[in-house]
């Protein structure tokens, strides 16, 4: 895991003049590793780089949901059937619109009077009058596979600053 932010940024937001003992650059190091840890724990995103990583979600029979900080998408399965980018399934950006999909939406939204086969053209051959599709029914687990790009290319600034301060806790809370 590559570090967000440099030990000295630490030292400089914690008025941190040593450089030995408990102030000294490996254990600052390993503060700012647990601070981005955390954080991507807390939050359910992925701040992180990763390329060509597989991640499988089950989807409980949800039309859309989240998913963490997808760059692209090489392939995008559901239960064995690849599918289609912006045909079969969407990406949803972040708010930022900073490059990242943060949710996938996996069917058409079915809005209005219209009988709900309109929604797909697909609706018959695909087999989505089944009873399985819906109306209280779930899926089996693990039906969503994403390989693609995980994580940011540049981090945001307030990313950055709750590195710092967490990080620099973590290293000053023994005073």
């Amino acid at each position: 895991m590559s570090l967000w932010v440099s030990v000295q940024d630490v030292r400089d937001y914690a008025l941190i003049t040593g450089t030995t003992g408990r102030y000294s650059d490996a254990l600052i190091g390993s503060n700012i590793r647990a601070a981005q840890t955390f954080i991507e724990r807390e939050t359910s995103r992925q701040f992180d780089q990763q390329s060509a990583v597989s991640k499988t979600f089950s989807t409980d029979g949800a039309l859309a949901f989240a998913i963490p900080d997808l760059r692209t998408a090489t392939s995008v399965t559901r239960s064995g059937t690849v599918l289609t980018a912006n045909e079969t399934y969407w990406l949803l950006a972040d708010s930022r619109h900073s490059g990242v999909f943060v949710a996938i939406q996996l069917d058409a939204f079915k809005f209005g009077p219209y009988p709900a086969y309109l929604s797909n053209p697909e609706w018959w051959d695909r087999g989505l009058d089944m009873p399985h599709r819906g109306g209280g029914y779930s899926t089996l687990p693990n039906d969503l596979v994403i390989v693609g790009n995980w994580g940011w290319t540049s981090h945001p600034d307030d990313l950055l600053l709750g590195v710092k301060a967490l990080a620099a806790w973590y290293t000053k809370r023994a005073d």
